[in-house]
């Protein structure tokens, strides 16, 4: 214990000086984003790199940059301007409008030289390119991602020796002032002399109000009116909103597409993120429940809305091809206001907990088989108190963790009813609650929204708070430390009529990248207000983004530095020879059991054994493409078009033949305008970066025997699609047995949905029809075994599955229609068909021979 004590006050200070060394960490987005022509000359942005004196390097320097162009009304600018003697700028313009680039070495009347750079505008416009200008006696080159323009300056006019000043962006220089400024960002800026050495580096991630400081020694640069891109971890953003009129709109959210839901009696309105676009289907038929908070969930597997009331026997069900609620509710009473709800993707089942209503709160645990249309409810107030205004989350395996909220100890409203911090761990199979732990010191009573992000890797979560003892309240992200039960306070807040009768908030995660924030209140004017937040994740707090002034950081630069590395090594051998030591004499005074000394085993903390559970990197096919590396994060976006189509060929291809893809092919496919060299630079390029890529991901490599291309998959990564396929082609060997578990299994991964339905290429279609049609004839196979015809809800699951590859196939329907109805579910049952029948209809513009009377018949 002393030595390890030792140990950490040893290395503290050395651990804190490297900490400050680092780069900016890549998890977050950052970057300086310019305002453009949209706003007046004035509030344009400009970067000055050496607002403080000149930088002299003799012997000539490059300026390196990464860029990015955005398309706007007004694409013209001076991407910088590097001025020399005060007479002298070499220029960088953009006119994104025109797809060119110039580079230009101007004198105060006159220019001495020029080059352009012509581009297509799917190449640079809203990409992140890599910017290089290498400055020498005599010439200038320039480079953009990766391809190179000379401008020869044999008179030495730019003067190498002295730069003055660099500006991005406008500038007010007395010579060579500019406003004009094109829409991009700029980040990762370097200054290296002739040997490559960095003397000067801005990230453009942590800043102060009005300056970033370089991370080589401080070097102050200065901005005004930029807008940083960290800011909007920290920083919400208003998306959208809605006005609607109708009392009590109901809420739902899809994070899977990015889709906010509101449902009035007569309408429902889709709020489309992506586009910022709102969509308006009136309903035919049919009206939701409808109360304070909400009673409205999206079932993304079944691609329906589920509004329910844990007091009525049958939910009401939207459909999104009829655009009809299944039916109207005969009562709208509903008692338990400010529930959390949740669709378990394991079970599919609605799992409700909660809320308040009649004057009591309630603790109740509710589930609502969406298969076979079964209430059953659990009382958990022996275990934790009941309560509404609590924040839920799912860890998976039937476990969700329930945070906070307000509530009273018996339940009733009059027996000290008082705000709640701790947080319980609730097992949804078992029916049974553990109190994990509890917030204190809050300052102010808060209440929290409908829904928690966890982030299993950190223990913690985040959860949306905001006051409860105030109307005109606000709401901010809390975070939560699930190790210590530490909190703090993230991002700025947003103003919020808290009122719970007529209040509402909520939020999802999107793709790993963004926090949405969907908050509901009423208006001054009586109207209800459906307002949508963004946050990029992971969220930080405003000292998190924030840069010490002038804090130069000297640690690497001087002889100091030496001292500092040869004592650093001095002490952790010492360290290392006293652990040693001091762990073979504890091994020593161990008492002796048989031959194996018995050591008693560390007291661990009490936390859940999901939080520290091993993660697995993934490749998903199933439903559409997606990738998260061995961190469990979501790393699709970081694989370009041509990267993408270039993996999965190689992969199905392997998949499919054993062999894999040939250079000509890939050629062929993708680089079929260029010529043979080119082609194959670029192909080396790819595979490259895919390679780079793929070491993000774990135990996936891409490789090339006998001349052929292929992907290899190792134990440690999963892909869904290699899954199912060797599961597919171990049953269906002539002499092989169908078991049950493993038909089960294949239904469970393959449910998520069709083969890459988002490839639109013609290349991929043979896999997918030969995925299809191999899925479909062995579950068909499968349903008529002994052990399967008789199990009613896995064939509905198995029906389900064909079904979203052949939405007419009449085999399935009729599993699905007999199923259900000898589930006792025969209003399912008759929808089933008659979705089958209209299905039918407007793809073959007939109608189906089919009848319902003889499927349910038939045996």
């Amino acid at each position: 214990m002393k030595i390890t004590i030792l140990f950490v006050f040893i290395f503290c200070p050395f651990l804190t000086i490297i900490s400050q060394s680092k780069d900016m960490d890549k998890s977050f987005s950052y970057g300086l984003n310019f305002k453009s022509h949209e706003v007046n000359k004035d509030d344009r942005t400009s970067l000055d790199l050496l607002p403080d004196g000149f930088l002299k390097l003799s012997k000539g320097y490059t300026l390196e940059f990464d860029l990015k162009l955005t398309n706007s009304n007004h694409t013209y600018g001076y991407i910088f301007r590097i001025i020399a003697n005060d007479t002298t700028s070499l220029d960088m313009t953009s006119y994104l409008g025109n797809n060119r680039i110039n580079f230009i070495l101007n004198g105060i009347h006159n220019t001495k030289a020029s080059s352009e750079y012509k581009y297509e505008r799917k190449q640079l416009e809203g990409k992140w390119v890599k910017v290089k200008i290498e400055v020498r006696a005599g010439s200038v080159t320039f480079s953009i991602d990766g391809e190179e323009i000379l401008i020869d300056t044999p008179d030495n006019s730019l003067g190498i020796s002295t730069i003055e000043k660099i500006y991005f962006g406008a500038n007010r220089h007395k010579f060579f002032y500019t406003s004009d400024v094109p829409p991009m960002s700029v980040k990762n800026i370097e200054i290296k002399d002739d040997k490559g050495k960095i003397v000067r580096r801005w990230d453009m991630g942590r800043h102060t109000v009005a300056a970033v400081y370089d991370d080589t020694n401080g070097y102050r640069a200065t901005v005004s009116n930029g807008i940083w891109e960290i800011d909007r971890h920290t920083n919400w953003n208003k998306e959208m909103s809605l006005i609607t009129r109708n009392i009590y709109p109901q809420i739902a959210t899809d994070s899977i597409n990015n889709r906010v839901f509101v449902a009035t009696n007569d309408s429902l309105y889709i709020m489309h993120l992506k586009n910022k676009s709102v969509q308006r289907i009136k309903v035919g038929g049919g009206r939701p429940f409808q109360g304070a908070s909400s009673y409205l969930i999206y079932d993304y597997i079944a691609d329906r809305l589920v509004s329910y009331s844990i007091s009525h026997p049958e939910p009401m069900l939207y459909n999104f091809d009829t655009n009809m609620w299944s039916g109207s509710p005969s009562d709208m009473s509903l008692y338990v206001q400010h529930h959390n709800r949740f669709i378990n993707p394991d079970t599919n089942q609605l799992v409700v907990f909660g809320g308040y209503g009649l004057y009591r709160y309630s603790a109740a645990l509710s589930t609502y088989d969406l298969n076979t249309g079964q209430w059953e409810t659990n009382d958990l107030i022996d275990q934790l108190s009941p309560r509404y205004l609590s924040s839920m989350g799912y860890l998976g395996d039937g476990q969700i963790l329930i945070f906070g909220g307000y509530g009273s100890k018996t339940g009733l409203q009059e027996a000290s009813s008082y705000n709640l911090y701790d947080l319980h761990l609730v097992d949804t199979k078992a029916k049974t609650s553990k109190e994990l732990g509890t917030l204190e010191g809050m300052p102010e009573p808060y209440v929290f929204g409908n829904s928690m992000i966890i982030d299993v890797g950190e223990n913690k979560f985040y959860t949306l708070a905001n006051r409860s003892d105030v109307y005109k309240s606000s709401i901010r992200l809390m975070e939560v430390n699930m190790n210590d039960f530490s909190y703090r306070f993230l991002s700025d807040s947003i103003p919020y009529n808290f009122q719970d009768t007529e209040s509402f908030c909520d939020m999802f995660r999107y793709k790993n990248s963004a926090i949405y924030a969907v908050i509901l209140q009423r208006t001054e004017r009586g109207a209800f207000e459906t307002g949508i937040y963004s946050l990029l994740y992971p969220p930080l707090s405003q000292t998190d983004i924030l840069q010490v002034p002038g804090a130069r950081n000297t640690f690497g630069n001087s002889p100091v530095t030496y001292i500092i590395i040869g004592l650093l090594v001095i002490v952790i051998l010492v360290v290392i020879y006293l652990l040693r030591k001091n762990r073979i004499e504890k091994a020593a005074l161990s008492p002796v059991v048989g031959d194996k000394a018995f050591v008693s085993p560390p007291v661990l903390p009490q936390v859940p054994h999901a939080y520290k559970e091993k993660k697995r990197s993934k490749i998903s096919l199933l439903g559409g493409f997606q990738i998260f590396d061995r961190g469990g994060n979501d790393i699709t976006g970081f694989f370009t078009p041509v990267i993408r189509q270039m993996f999965l060929m190689c992969l199905l291809e392997y998949i499919a033949t054993g062999k894999g893809v040939t250079s000509e092919r890939l050629d062929e496919e993708f680089w079929f305008d260029m010529g043979k060299n080119k082609a194959t630079n670029n192909r080396n390029v790819n595979i490259r970066k895919l390679r780079l890529l793929l070491q993000e991901i774990g135990d996936v490599t891409f490789q090339k025997d006998n001349s052929y291309w292929h992907v290899s998959i190792g134990d440690d990564t999963f892909c869904d699609y290699v899954t199912v396929m060797n599961l597919l082609h171990e049953i269906s060997s002539a002499d092989r047995v169908i078991e049950k578990s493993v038909i089960e299994k294949i239904i469970g991964i393959a449910s998520a949905g069709l083969l890459l339905p988002n490839i639109d290429k013609r290349w991929v279609d043979r896999y997918q029809s030969g995925y299809s049609d191999l899925l479909i004839t062995t579950l068909l196979k499968a349903a008529k075994t002994i052990e399967i015809k008789d199990d009613f809800r896995l064939l509905v699951k198995l029906a389900d599955v064909i079904l979203i590859h052949d939405s007419i196939d009449e085999d399935s329907v009729q599993i699905k229609c007999r199923s259900l109805y000898k589930l006792g579910q025969k209003g399912l049952s008759k929808q089933c068909y008659d979705k089958f029948c209209l299905d039918y209809k407007n793809i073959l513009n007939e109608e189906p021979q089919l009848k319902y009377d003889s499927i349910i018949l038939s045996e």
